[in-house]
C-alpha cells in the first residue's frame, strides 16, 4: 500500500443463463473501473466471466491486450451442446473478436484427459501459445513465465491475467475437480508475482469452490494469488 491504493467496487447482477444481461454487467462494471483509470480484479464464477471482461478492454485497446490464461483447461472449444457461451469457450470468442490478436494470447499450465482434441488444434489454427503443466514441470516455473510473457506482453496496452483454480494441482486444491499433474501453489505466486513486474493490468481468478471441511481453500488461494500479483505491480511501481 506504500504503492497501490485498492478498493471493493462491489458485487455485479448475474442471471444464470442470460448471457446478455450477465455479460453485459460484467462489461458496464469492468468499464466503469477501466475508465477511472483503475485495474480490474475480479473474483467468480466460471471462466466465462472472463469473456465480457477481455471484450471490454480490447474496445479500447484494439489489437493491443495480452492474456496470460492459467488453467489446466484449453476453454477454447467452439460450445458445449447448443450453448455457445459454455464455460469450455471463452476464448474460442476472444480468438475471433475483431479487436483482439489472439497470438498475444497464452494458455499455461494445460493438462489432463479433460481437454478436447479440438480444442488444441484451435489454439494451433489461430496462432495462440500452448504452455503444458508438463513443460513447466521440467523446465521450471521461471522458464515458463518468461516464455509466456514473451508473446502476451509484447507490444500491449493492456497485459490481462485470467486463472482458473484448477490450474494447481488437486493436492492444492481439494475442493475441485481432481486434475492430476498440476502446478504446485508455489509455481503459481511467482508467476503470478512476475507478471505483476511485467505489467499486469487487470486479473480474475475463478472457480471459488463453495466450503468444504470448513478449510475454503480456493478462496484462500484466490486472495494468496491476488496479493503476490498486486505485489509484483507495486515492486514495479517502486523501481
Amino acid at each position: 500500500y506504500d504503492y497501490l491504493k485498492a478498493g471493493d467496487y462491489g458485487d455485479t447482477a448475474v442471471k444464470n443463463g442470460d448471457y446478455d444481461f450477465t455479460f453485459g454487467e460484467i462489461g458496464k462494471k469492468i468499464g466503469e473501473i477501466v475508465d477511472a483509470g483503475a485495474m480490474p480484479f475480479t473474483f467468480g464464477g466460471d471462466h466465462g466471466i472472463t469473456l465480457p471482461i477481455v471484450t471490454e478492454l480490447a474496445k479500447r485497446h484494439p489489437k493491443r491486450v495480452g492474456v496470460i490464461h492459467f488453467d489446466a483447461h484449453l476453454d477454447n472449444y467452439d460450445g458445449y451442446g447448443d450453448d455457445v457461451y459454455a464455460r469450455c469457450s471463452p476464448f474460442f470468442h476472444m480468438y475471433q473478436d475483431p479487436n483482439m490478436d489472439p497470438t498475444k494470447i497464452v494458455h499455461l499450465g494445460i493438462r489432463g484427459p479433460r481437454n478436447h482434441r479440438k480444442e488444441l488444434q484451435n489454439a494451433k489454427d489461430f496462432g495462440a501459445t500452448v504452455i503444458t503443466a508438463m513443460e513447466v514441470r521440467e523446465n521450471g516455473w521461471k522458464a515458463a513465465i518468461t516464455k509466456a510473457l514473451e508473446v502476451a506482453a509484447k507490444d500491449v496496452d493492456e497485459l490481462y491475467i485470467s486463472i482458473c483454480s484448477d490450474v494447481l494441482d488437486a493436492a492444492f486444491m481439494p475442493q475441485g475437480p481432481q486434475d492430476m499433474g498440476g502446478l504446485t501453489s508455489y509455481d503459481m505466486l511467482m508467476m503470478l508475482r512476475e507478471c505483476g513486474k511485467a505489467g499486469a493490468t487487470g486479473f480474475d481468478f475463478v472457480e471459488i469452490y463453495p466450503d468444504a471441511y470448513s478449510l475454503q481453500t480456493a478462496s484462500h488461494v484466490g486472495c494468496w494469488f491476488a496479493l503476490y500479483t498486486l505485489n509484483g505491480i507495486a515492486a514495479k511501481k517502486a523501481e
